[in-house]
């Protein structure tokens, strides 16, 4: 069972570092450190938590009572990763990443027509060039 542990604890801690890196201190460079301190404060802090309410539930109620809790929490949890990332992949997402951005860069670029962009540069709109990355004639 151990070896499991280990590549899930690896899919789950590179991706949350990874996140607080590149999502929650893009602005702030120098509140990275405070940004990894504080993912791992509150990992540890919830695990604490869960742990005393985890025994308290299997003293109170009993163990049976405790995973089927558990298995409806994991249920509504998948439905809300799942809803994040439709959101993401859908609508642009509440998490904008540079990937997201290149990604929904190339989607409306390929959504303009060639007629689109030949009005708009004769119009004079500099800035349909600069989103659509190309160049003024």
């Amino acid at each position: 069972v151990e070896p499991f542990h280990a590549l899930t604890i690896a899919m789950f801690w590179g991706p949350c570092v990874t996140y607080v890196n590149d999502v929650l201190v893009r602005n702030n460079p120098d509140l990275k450190a405070t940004g990894q301190g504080s993912f791992f404060a509150s990992f540890y802090i919830g695990r604490s938590i869960g742990y005393s309410l985890a025994g308290w539930i299997s003293e109170t109620v009993g163990m049976r009572f405790m995973f089927k809790s558990t298995l409806i929490a994991v249920g509504f949890l998948c439905l809300l990763v799942a809803n994040f990332w439709r959101m993401e992949h859908n609508n642009g997402g509440p998490f904008e990443t540079d990937l997201g951005r290149k990604r929904h860069s190339e989607r409306d670029l390929k959504g303009l027509s060639e007629k689109n962009m030949d009005k708009k540069r004769a119009n004079g709109d500099a800035e349909a060039d600069e989103r659509t990355g190309l160049l003024s004639p």
